[in-house]
């Protein structure tokens, strides 16, 4: 061998590479908002009553993601 790609082995930019399993990630999305959501919680448990802008710092995501996470949070009542 020349020390390059094996026989078997797909050649860059094609589709048998495009077909080949990918390693899954970290987080999904879901599971990600899962995890924000809990942080939340505890950091209100944490520091009590806060501002959305503080609660975003605390746990290091931005106002946006806060105000996708807290205002279902207010609908249900909680």
């Amino acid at each position: 061998m020349d020390g390059g790609a094996g026989e078997g082995d797909p050649l860059p930019g094609s589709s048998a590479e495009a077909m080949k399993p990918r390693p899954p990630s970290l987080l999904s999305p879901a599971r990600m908002g899962d995890l924000n959501r809990s942080r939340l919680l505890q950091s209100l448990f944490d520091l009590g009553p806060t501002s959305r802008a503080d609660l975003a710092r605390h746990i290091g995501v931005n106002r946006a993601t806060i105000t996708g996470i807290v205002q279902p949070l207010i609908d249900d009542g909680i």
